[in-house]
């Protein structure tokens, strides 16, 4: 199965949006990262609660940081039509919980996180067992 179907709605900003602003996207919609991207939607950065209080609190700055200071810029993205275990493989050799998905042409469109990954994986598992026990019961 493909990303596409799972797909989380990206938080997005731009790179000068500060750290303040982006600490308030996370709380109003409930996510631990925020994608920064570029005036073309292209994926430039990703900016999580942790480079926030790590990179940013921690040292000082300024509340009115642009989130530029602090993102990491090295972002590796999903393409929407990855496989989940691509995905899941992915994310355990790049040592990251949440990933950027992109389309064909870069554009970012949406978010996946190892706690969704998480969910489908288990949900999967849970219908598999179903079945295998309906099977275990009619023979």
């Amino acid at each position: 199965m493909s990303l596409r179907e799972f797909l989380s709605s990206p938080v997005s900003c731009r790179p000068e949006v500060s750290l303040a602003e982006a600490a308030s996207q996370m709380d109003s919609h409930g996510v631990g990262s925020v994608v920064v991207v570029d005036d073309a939607n292209h994926v430039v950065g990703i900016v999580t609660d942790r480079d926030i209080v790590v990179r940013g609190i921690a040292r000082e700055l300024s509340p009115s940081t642009p989130v530029r200071e602090v993102m990491t810029s090295d972002v590796v993205s999903l393409s929407e039509d990855a496989d989940l275990f691509d995905a899941a493989q992915q994310m355990a050799s790049g040592e990251c919980r949440r990933m950027p998905v992109v389309d064909a042409e870069g554009n970012l469109k949406g978010v996946v996180s190892l706690d969704d990954l998480m969910v489908i994986f288990s949900r999967q598992t849970g219908s598999l067992a179903q079945v295998i026990a309906a099977e275990h019961v009619a023979h």
